[in-house]
C-alpha cells in the first residue's frame, strides 16, 4: 500500500460520513483523521464518543468498517479496557441504507459500551487525583517529593526523599471492579528500626479500629502478640509476618 492509497481510503471513508450525517441523531459531525499514513474518519458526538469509520482494502475490498472508540482518560490515554462494538456494511450500499445498519446494529450497543467505559475513566481520573492529593499531604508532613505522573491511566504514587527507614513509600488508587473494590491505601516498608520504635509502630496500628485488607473489613484483633517477638500464628490466624505486611508494606 502507498500513502496515495492511504489517502484514497481515507476520502472514501470521509465522504461517506459526510453522506450519513443528515441521516444519523442530531449532534453527530465528521472529523478526519489525523497523523501518517492514517485511513480513517471518525464521527464524532457532542458527548465527545466517537466512532471510527475505515474503507477496507485487500480481500474485503468494497467494505466499510464502524467501530466505537474508547473514551480517554484525563491526561490524554485512551480507556484500556471495555470492548466496544464493531460493524461491518457494503460501502456500495446507499448511505440511507447505512445509516439503518448503524442505528439498528451499532448505536444502542455502542451506547451502552461507550456509557460504562465513559464510568470506569471517570471513576480512576478521580481516584487518581485522589491518590496524588493524599501523597502531596503526606509529603508536606514528612518532608518529602512526590513522583512525576508515569503517563499511565492508573497507577500508584510514589514518594522519593523519604525518611531513612522507610522504603517503597506510595499512594495506590482506589480500585472497582464488579462485586471487588477498595478505597485509597498507603503502603510502605519500614527497616532498620530498634525495637522500641517498632513496639510504638506496631501498637498504633493494632490500636486502630479495624483494619482494611484486600478490599475487606476487619475487625481489630482483641489481642495482638508482642510486636517485636514473631510467633508462628496470630489470633486472626495470620502469621506475624502477614501483619507486617497489612500494616507496614
Amino acid at each position: 500500500m502507498t500513502r496515495a492509497d492511504d489517502e484514497a481510503r481515507q476520502k472514501a471513508a470521509h465522504d461517506m460520513v459526510v453522506a450519513l450525517l443528515p441521516l444519523l441523531p442530531r449532534g453527530w459531525r465528521a472529523e478526519l483523521g489525523t497523523g501518517d499514513w492514517c485511513t480513517h474518519t471518525d464521527l464524532v458526538r457532542e458527548d465527545g464518543a466517537r466512532l471510527r469509520c475505515e474503507v477496507s482494502p485487500w480481500r474485503q475490498a468494497g467494505r466499510a468498517v464502524f467501530h466505537g472508540v474508547r473514551p480517554r482518560h484525563r491526561n490524554g490515554n485512551f480507556a484500556s479496557a471495555g470492548d466496544m462494538p464493531k460493524v461491518t456494511v457494503s460501502a456500495a450500499r446507499s448511505p440511507k441504507q447505512i445509516a439503518g445498519e448503524l442505528r439498528r446494529r451499532l448505536l444502542p450497543a455502542f451506547d451502552l459500551a461507550h456509557a460504562a467505559a465513559a464510568k470506569a475513566v471517570s471513576f480512576e481520573d478521580d481516584a487518581n487525583e485522589e491518590a496524588r492529593l493524599v501523597a502531596r499531604r503526606i509529603a508536606e508532613d514528612i518532608g518529602a517529593v512526590v513522583a512525576a505522573p508515569n503517563g499511565r491511566n492508573s497507577d500508584e504514587v510514589h514518594l522519593r526523599r523519604v525518611p531513612d527507614a522507610v522504603a517503597r513509600l506510595r499512594v495506590q488508587p482506589a480500585f472497582e471492579s464488579g462485586i471487588y473494590s477498595k478505597d485509597v491505601r498507603v503502603s510502605f516498608e519500614v527497616h532498620g528500626l530498634d525495637p522500641e520504635r517498632a513496639a510504638r509502630v506496631l501498637q498504633i496500628i493494632a490500636e486502630a479500629d479495624a483494619e482494611r485488607v484486600d478490599g475487606v473489613r476487619m475487625a481489630t484483633p482483641t489481642r495482638v502478640a508482642s510486636p517485636i517477638e514473631e510467633t508462628e500464628s496470630g489470633e486472626d490466624g495470620l502469621t506475624s509476618s502477614d501483619h507486617a505486611r497489612m500494616v507496614i508494606r
